[in-house]
């Protein structure tokens, strides 16, 4: 549930179109009531009402055909329900909308090539390729995908230096470019940006017009990632309150929770999440099975092994597809070598 909300961001400055052609391509902020239309897909996106929130992204689209707004954002919905449930077989769907956005912001930049906003929409197609390459490809292929959106917002910001939710998606491609190369950080002319991406994603989630939720919640797996589990704890519980119902702030807690060594808080926070996974009715094997992982370890670390093995066996009785069973093997390998230890242990 890496970084799974930290592109789903908006404009921070209203640029208007050229008069001439005002329908065309609406600013997100100077047309107010777009505006309040698209921030209602967010909210609805955060709190996983996927199928409501893409209805009304594809009115904008309807309503506004040429504009890259609707589809960028009906991928950020798509994208947040693919990996909200690790179904990496959406990609047919998400493609094409990540095409149409990117095509309808090169257009839109030949009208108006000092407009920030059709190179911030460009950016977050990238970016949201990236996020997918990065889950399920490979993390070279991402941070080359990466920097194409990297390229895009860094345009924004010579722009407009105030176009503060920029620095998110600038943000998010420093610190995770760097956090993946660490081992040829050391070379000179391989900078470590870690600490700028953290600085520029503290300023957009404190600055930012539209990218609160979606600023901290990337702030939180950077910090978690970073290092500073209790910082990441704090931001998790936060947001957490905000949207009780959306899972992805339960995660950024059992996590949080197990790199700080607050073994019962990660599992209670796990178990929360098993339970809503089942609800659902999916069967979401990945997460169930990460879900069991990570109560194992808190449980193993707390000294109580006996709902270590419970959750090891959990793990063992899933039957997932092979594709599945494949990408958790090294999971499901570490479970069967610890409850042998534990097996062994019991035996003497």
């Amino acid at each position: 549930m890496v970084v799974v909300l930290c592109l789903l961001i908006a404009a921070s400055r209203p640029y208007a179109a050229k008069a001439e052609d005002p329908a065309r391509y609406p600013s997100m902020y100077a047309d107010s009531t777009l505006k309040q239309t698209v921030l209602a897909g967010i909210e609805l996106t955060i709190r996983e009402h996927y199928e409501s929130a893409d209805s009304v992204f594809a009115a904008v689209s309807r309503q506004y055909p040429s504009s890259p707004v609707g589809p960028l954002f009906r991928a950020a919905c798509l994208q947040m329900k693919m990996i909200d449930r690790e179904d990496g077989t959406l990609w047919p769907q998400l493609e094409p909308l990540l095409d149409e956005t990117i095509e309808k912001s090169e257009k839109w930049k030949k009208v108006e090539p000092d407009n920030p906003e059709p190179y911030f929409f460009q950016g977050g197609a990238y970016g949201y390729w990236a996020v997918y390459e990065s889950h399920w490809g490979g993390w070279f292929a991402a941070i080359k995908t990466g920097l194409k959106a990297a390229n895009r917002f860094k345009k924004v910001v010579e722009l407009d230096p105030t176009f503060i939710d920029a620095y998110l998606g600038l943000g998010s491609y420093q610190y995770w470019k760097s956090a993946k190369m660490t081992f040829i950080n050391w070379l000179p002319i391989i900078p470590d940006d870690r600490r700028t991406g953290i600085k520029n994603l503290q300023l957009a989630a404190e600055k930012g017009t539209f990218v609160r939720q979606t600023a901290e919640t990337a702030l939180m797996w950077t910090l978690l990632d970073f290092g500073l589990p209790e910082k990441a704890l704090t931001i998790a519980h936060k947001l957490h309150g905000e949207y009780p119902e959306t899972k992805a702030f339960i995660w950024g807690i059992g996590l949080s929770s197990l790199a700080a060594y607050r073994w019962k808080e990660s599992i209670a926070a796990f178990d929360t999440l098993e339970a809503r996974i089942n609800l659902e009715g999916q069967g979401n094997y990945f997460n169930l099975i990460d879900c069991a992982y990570y109560k194992a370890e808190a449980a193993y670390h707390a000294g109580d092994y006996d709902r270590c093995r419970a959750e090891c066996r959990r793990a063992f009785a899933y039957l997932p597809p092979r594709e599945i069973r494949e990408r958790q093997q090294d999971k499901l390998s570490a479970l069967e070598k610890r409850y042998r230890e534990l097996e062994k242990r019991a035996g003497k």
